[in-house]
């Protein structure tokens, strides 16, 4: 045991410890729980830190860590969202943030080591990255995430992590802000050394020590040059990286600041990339884009607080077997998800040749996550073998639970779950991939109707994040708690939902397909509908995602918008019309486009025929029948309007815990752009008042379907943000 002294930093007494070992290596500990988030204070006493270890003589060498287990997970992103001028003075940094990683810790005249477990993100790598050498715990997980947040790194990523593994490797990194292993940290260059999470500290140390002699052995990155090549050959890759991101990137600035902050460091040297990379950081920071995303990024993390609020000592079960009932399109889906994440599932269907046609689509479901590099081939030959088909309900009573996924039908669910009641224990769960009905009618003849909820996973399964968890009033909160755990496992984003119709998130999704065929039988070509709405930034248009959804399944959870609100429904002709002709999209290749033998589609020339008759029954009328004056803004407005009205009344049904919930719902259920912020959030970006007198010019020409909801014309009385509305719990919770 090396015998210490210890000292706590003058004003960082909670957040940085230095320890002095016998060995004269300074260990230096940032505790700011946590994940030890880089505050000011993180800033002020890794810097007084720093001072005295250079003036000690009786300190050889440095080591950084992080307690717990965590080296550092970045800079607190709260403090993005505040103000300048409310900061706290006792909290405001002594020093410019990146003087202290260029100027003190990279310029140190005594080795750095970075001791990193757990992880090292955003800032916390960039701590990592100037520390002259780094050693990393097993599995530990290293990335640059700030473009997910529409800002870029701020305190020399940019500028170090293409001179230490390469510009390939960084700007990959950089632009899907994806995070690598301690193991393929040590590949790329980025690790030097990789050992067993009790070893990282000991690792470290002796590493340090082995950095003293000969003095100044080691490399500094920002001075590296030597993976990054000559001027021609990053500029190719630079121009490369940005005809790739044109593609990928729609309406948003900061994934081109980044490339050309990069570009400009390596071009003029890494202090002054540093220098601009800190300013491009701060100038985005402010941006709508970087609200918005930021915005998404707490609400995504919110949707399950109010539940674990008001179920304080609650624990989850564990989620261990399931099965999965009917072999189609979105149970194999299921399926596959399930076994994605070393699930085993047992999938029931009618016969064995449905059963092949399910195992087929799992195979090829699990084929597409290995081809976006979601999985290895062996992960999914794996994962392929924990799929088990039977006909009978032999095996169900070992269940932890059980998700129904046939086709919308009442009394086959009824029948289901009645069958499902006897076979099944009485701790397993009984749920529905529903999309619309509801889940007490579901489950209405059921003895324990306490362990009854919906599970609706969206389609594609395996790919959309959303998981709607659909609570019923009978509905155990134990049953929920198990459900949220199980949506964590899978990496979906779970929303608590109330079992009212439509839940949420067909609840807007519904009303942007039903906007969309309106405007076709007022005489608007779908294919500029689907061009303009994706230019908007959706991932595909209405008709194309109609076509991969399924006309029938929109025909059918439109039935439940006809039943409870038929004077705010538009039912096109247009959909009978194509389903008549079997046109139900993909599934059928054939439906708004024609598929073949492709994915994408082409636009179907015959389409025009259906396009006149159901004009001809529809007989839209108003002023905007003439459809050459309307603009590509009069088109997304007159769809998303019509979706935050729709939003404003789900709020008000009290179906889902407040605004935030339909930003979560909006850009993970439909594909809403994040970096408009959801639905609500971009509503508000309009303002209530101009949203609210857009759809009374709409109602007085078009009718019900437009008139403004209660709640939306409270907000524009008091000139109130919908975001603004107080959340509320579901009433169950």
């Amino acid at each position: 045991m090396i015998p210490v002294c210890k000292r706590l930093c003058a004003m960082a007494i909670k957040t940085v410890m230095m320890e002095v070992g016998g060995d004269k290596v300074a260990i230096m500990t940032i505790n700011n729980p946590p994940v030890n988030s880089l505050s000011n204070a993180v800033h002020n006493g890794l810097y007084k830190c720093f001072k005295e270890a250079q003036e000690r003589n009786d300190i050889k060498a440095i080591v950084i860590t992080g307690a717990d287990g965590k080296f550092c997970g970045g800079a607190d992103i709260r403090n993005f969202q505040k103000k300048q001028n409310a900061e706290d003075e006792s909290e405001k940094s002594i020093i410019a943030p990146r003087n202290l990683f260029n100027n003190v810790i990279e310029a140190c005249e005594k080795p750095v080591v970075a001791a990193i477990e757990g992880f090292a993100l955003g800032g916390g790598l960039e701590l990592a990255m100037v520390c002259h050498a780094r050693v990393a715990s097993e599995g530990t997980e290293l990335g640059l995430p700030e473009l997910q947040l529409g800002i870029i790194p701020g305190l020399g990523g940019t500028q170090r992590l293409p001179r230490l593994i390469g510009l390939d490797k960084a700007l990959d990194m950089l632009l899907t802000s994806r995070s690598i292993s301690a193991e393929t940290g040590r590949e790329y260059g980025l690790v030097d050394v990789v050992t067993h999470s009790s070893d990282v500290l000991e690792t470290s140390r002796r590493q340090a020590l082995a950095m003293v002699h000969p003095r100044k052995s080691w490399l500094i990155a920002l001075h590296r040059m030597d993976k990054v090549g000559n001027s021609d050959n990053f500029l190719k890759t630079l121009t490369n990286a940005r005809a790739k991101a044109k593609r990928k990137f729609r309406n948003v600035r900061y994934p081109f600041v980044c490339l050309d902050v990069v570009e400009e460091g390596l071009c003029k040297g890494g202090e002054i990339g540093t220098e601009l990379e800190t300013k491009a950081c701060r100038a985005l920071v402010n941006t709508f884009e970087a609200r918005a995303l930021m915005h998404i990024f707490f609400s995504q993390r919110s949707t399950s607080k109010v539940f674990y609020a008001s179920t304080p000592g609650l624990k989850a079960r564990a989620v261990k077997n399931v099965a999965v009932v009917g072999c189609g399109l979105m149970g194999s889906g299921i399926a596959a998800t399930l076994v994605a994440h070393n699930i085993p599932v047992l999938v029931k269907d009618i016969s064995s040749t449905v059963l092949e046609n399910g195992l087929k689509m799992i195979k090829e479901n699990l084929e597409g996550l290995v081809k976006k590099g979601k999985m290895t081939e062996l992960q999914a030959r794996d994962a392929l073998a924990l799929v088990k088909t039977t006909e009978s309900y032999k095996g169900f009573e070992s269940l932890d639970l059980v998700v129904e996924s046939v086709h919308e039908d009442l009394p086959l669910k009824q029948r289901i779950f009645h069958e499902l009641e006897s076979v099944c224990s009485i701790n397993c769960i009984l749920a529905s991939n529903t999309s619309a009905l509801k889940i007490a009618a579901i489950g209405a003849k059921l003895s324990f109707q306490d362990r009854m909820a919906g599970t609706h996973f969206f389609s594609p399964p395996h790919v959309m994040q959303l998981l709607e968890i659909v609570h019923a009033d009978q509905t155990s909160a134990q049953t929920v708690m198990d459900l949220l755990s199980l949506a964590k496992t899978l990496n979906k984003v779970p929303l608590i939902v109330k079992d009212v119709p439509g839940f949420a998130a067909n609840r807007l999704f519904v009303p942007y397909l039903m906007f969309s065929t309106f405007l076709v039988d007022l005489g608007l070509d779908p294919y500029h509908i689907d061009a303009v709405i994706k230019d908007f930034g959706m991932p595909m248009g209405p008709f194309r995602v109609a076509d991969f959804t399924g006309i029938r399944t929109f025909q059918l959870v439109s039935q439940t918008f006809l039943v409870n609100s038929p004077k705010s429904f538009h039912k096109s002709p247009l959909i009978e019309l194509l389903l008549k002709d079997g046109r139900e999209g993909i599934v059928a290749k054939k439906g708004f486009y024609n598929y073949g033998n492709v994915n994408h589609g082409e636009e179907a020339a015959e389409l025009k025929r259906y396009l006149e008759a159901s004009r001809q029954i529809a007989q839209v009328r108003g002023e905007y029948n003439n459809v050459e004056n309307l603009l590509d803004t009069d088109i997304i407005e007159m769809i998303f309007f019509g979706v935050a009205n729709e939003a404003c009344k789900v709020i008000k049904d009290d179906a889902v815990t407040g605004p935030t919930a339909l930003d979560v719902a909006s850009v993970f259920g439909m594909g809403f752009p994040s970096y408009r912020g959801g639905i609500i959030f971009w509503a508000d970006s309009k303002g209530p008042v101009y949203i609210l007198n857009r759809l009374k010019e709409w109602w007085r020409e078009y009718g019900s379907i437009y008139k403004p909801s209660s709640l939306l014309e409270k907000c524009a009385a008091m000139n109130t943000p919908l975001g603004r509305i107080v959340s509320r719990p579901p009433s169950k919770l």
